[in-house]
């Protein structure tokens, strides 16, 4: 019976949240660049859908990773990736973020 106690115990884990698979600040320059990049296209629909489909396989992780930064980190996640968006929306090419 202890036995039982003890393996629950450590299945839930020390409480702790879960580490980011990609930290904020790298998170952020991440989606800086991508605004940047995007701005850079000036409207051109062919470049930013370009540009989005590189970006895909990376939105889940960015904005899982996301969930666990500080109120300060999101809001910088958010203010950059609205740009990104935007840019986008511009364009005429929807940014998902998942």
């Amino acid at each position: 019976m202890r036995a039982l106690v003890l393996l629950a115990i450590v299945a839930c884990g020390s409480g702790k949240p879960a580490k980011p698979d990609i930290d904020a600040p790298r998170a952020v320059e991440t989606l800086t660049a991508y605004a940047a990049r995007c701005l850079a296209c000036t409207n051109d629909k062919g470049c930013v859908q370009a540009l989005r489909d590189e970006y895909d396989p990376y939105k889940r992780r960015l904005f899982k990773s996301r969930e666990s930064y500080a109120v300060a980190e999101q809001q910088a996640f958010d203010y950059q990736f609205g740009r990104f968006a935007q840019c986008g929306d511009a364009a005429g090419v929807t940014i998902w973020k998942n």
